[in-house]
């Protein structure tokens, strides 16, 4: 379970611009679209997969989102991480 002070810490980040906008981005990607894999966020926004790779680890230091098992991915057909967005 997040802590509340974790979410509350995220979105002040994410209110005075010191979140970046490829975090924000992802961030506001998977919360739309619910638990999903790195290559189907990165299809959803048009980036390549790498650049969310590194995002979600951002953002789960952030206790912004957090990995929620794995199943098949629907672009690479591969088992892959899933990943939610919290708060």
């Amino acid at each position: 379970m997040t802590k509340q002070t974790s979410i509350e810490a995220y979105h002040k980040l994410r209110h005075t611009g010191k979140l970046g906008e490829l975090q924000r981005r992802t961030y506001t990607a998977l919360r739309g679209m619910g638990p999903s894999t790195n290559r189907e966020v990165a299809e959803y926004m048009g980036v390549i997969p790498n650049a969310i790779s590194g995002r979600m680890n951002e953002l789960e230091k952030l206790q912004a989102v957090r990995r929620n098992g794995t199943r098949k991915c629907m672009v690479s057909g591969h088992r892959s991480i899933l990943w939610e967005a919290l708060g």
